[in-house]
């Protein structure tokens, strides 16, 4: 181009050297303009540096959610200029999305509680690069009145054609603990009364006579009790859900 432009400089004044170092120069400035230009536009677009970028968050509106044992739905607000993913579910804890991006409600959906024990998970949201968290800690009571109308037995059979039954029925207050024993031609039952207390699997009795013992009966996935008399600890009987 610098050729072509010396030769028509030449024809129209004569005089190729001044005006082609000055289309030289123009050319060099117009080089670096555009240069510069190009790299504030690729800054702007792609943040440059990593300071100029704003900062990647995520913010929720609760850190913890409370359900009790019937569960329920729940709105989680996240607020976020990222993206973001959500870890940390369980079975009983299931949630409309688990990931999204910028601002987003989230609703957190727990199923009823039929466990012995109240439950408990903690979610976390997280941003893409994983510079930014929030953790959300989601809790469900336990059904007090679980075993409320239920009736726990054990049945032990002997060589001689005994048998010793243990059975355990509860109200909505009080327990009734019957302990048979049979010989085969005869029975014989003991009656006791308690009033309990229930609690995350753990069912303590009281007696209602004196001089009986303080029970407690440990239950295993709300279908196995193990009832230990507490004044020396030894085992009474594990009883089955009827």
């Amino acid at each position: 181009m610098a050729r072509v432009y010396r030769t028509f400089a030449y024809r129209l004044c004569g005089n190729t050297e001044f005006w082609s170092e000055t289309f030289i120069l123009s050319l060099r400035i117009m080089k670096n303009i555009l240069f510069a230009f190009v790299v504030v536009l690729l800054d702007a677009m792609g943040c440059g540096s990593r300071h100029n970028c704003p900062e990647e968050e995520v913010r929720v509106n609760l850190t913890s959610l409370s359900f009790d044992y019937e569960g329920g739905q729940q709105v989680l607000d996240i607020t976020s200029n990222t993206s973001w993913t959500i870890s940390g579910t369980a079975s009983w804890c299931h949630l409309s999305t688990t990931s999204g991006t910028n601002n987003q409600s989230v609703i957190v959906t727990v199923a009823a509680n039929q466990e012995s024990r109240s439950r408990i998970c903690v979610l976390t949201i997280i941003s893409t690069d994983g510079t930014a968290s929030e953790a959300v800690t989601v809790t469900q009571s336990v059904n007090s009145n679980l075993i409320a109308g239920t009736k726990w037995e054990s049945v032990s059979s002997y060589s001689d054609g005994s048998r010793w039954i243990v059975s355990l029925s509860f109200t909505s207050t009080d327990a009734t603990l019957l302990l048979t024993e049979e010989d085969g031609l005869t029975s014989q039952t003991t009656r006791l009364n308690y009033t309990y207390r229930y609690t995350n699997g753990l069912v303590v009795l009281t007696p209602k006579e004196t001089g009986n013992a303080v029970l407690e009966g440990r239950i295993e996935n709300n279908m196995k009790m193990t009832l230990v008399n507490t004044s020396n600890g030894s085992e009474i009987a594990v009883l089955y859900k009827q």
